[in-house]
């Protein structure tokens, strides 16, 4: 019975320890139980854990970094748009052409541009 009860209590005791040491566990804690004392003498137990370590920043002025350049071969672009071309439109897609046509004898690509005359 004296058991069960360690076993119920050891989670509070974990979390409680966790949060009063105020680090930040990694990975599954290891428990060491020692055998269950006798009534009246201390119960000892040792949990391991791995912990984050504390991250310090380094000298980082004046350090500098190469731009990595991509290189895309024509080839690329042209499956990519002839992808997009073939694939389904979805809701909220747009597409934009060209059209020409005459309302009331002006052209629509200007009213289309915004021309107001």
């Amino acid at each position: 019975m004296l058991d069960q009860a360690v076993r119920d209590s050891l989670g509070a005791w974990y979390a409680e320890a966790i949060r009063d040491s105020q680090i930040v566990p990694v990975g599954d804690p290891q428990l060491d139980l020692s055998d269950l004392p006798s009534e009246g003498e201390r119960l000892e137990f040792s949990i391991e854990i791995g912990v984050l370590p504390k991250a310090q920043l380094g000298d980082y002025d004046g350090l500098e970094v190469p731009r990595r350049e991509t290189a895309v071969e024509e080839q690329q672009i042209d499956q990519e748009i002839e992808g997009v071309r073939e694939r389904p439109g979805k809701a909220g897609d747009r597409r934009a052409r060209g059209r020409r046509g005459r309302l009331r004898g002006d052209r629509l690509r200007r009213l289309a541009a915004g021309a107001t005359d």
